[in-house]
C-alpha cells in the first residue's frame, strides 16, 4: 500500500463522513424544532453523556476511542449551536407572521 493509495482512501472515506454529518446536522436541526415546539431546553446534557458512552463503547478501550469521544464533544457542540440556530429561526419567523 503506497502513501497515495492510503490518502485516496482517506479522501473516499472523508467523502462519506461529510455527508453523514451533514445528515446529522439536518436531524439536530429537527430536534431544535422539536424541542422549540415543546418547550424543552437546548441542551440535554444526560442525552450528551449516553451519547458519548456509546460512543466510548463502540471503540471499547483504545486511542481511537479517546479520540472519538473528543470529536464527538465537538459535533455535539455544534449540534446545540445548530438548535439554537433553528429556534432563532423559528422566532423570526414568528414575530414575521404577526
Amino acid at each position: 500500500m503506497t502513501l497515495k493509495h492510503v490518502r485516496e482512501e482517506i479522501d473516499q472515506t472523508d467523502s462519506q463522513l461529510i455527508r453523514l454529518l451533514a445528515r446529522r446536522a439536518e436531524l439536530s436541526r429537527t430536534v431544535g424544532r422539536m424541542k422549540a415546539a415543546a418547550g424543552l431546553p437546548i441542551e440535554d446534557r444526560e442525552r450528551e453523556r449516553q451519547v458519548l458512552r456509546r460512543i466510548g463503547a463502540i471503540l471499547g478501550e483504545s486511542d481511537e476511542a479517546v479520540s472519538a469521544v473528543r470529536i464527538y464533544e465537538q459535533i455535539l457542540t455544534e449540534s446545540r449551536e445548530l438548535q439554537r440556530c433553528e429556534r432563532a429561526e423559528m422566532l423570526t419567523d414568528a414575530e414575521a407572521s404577526r
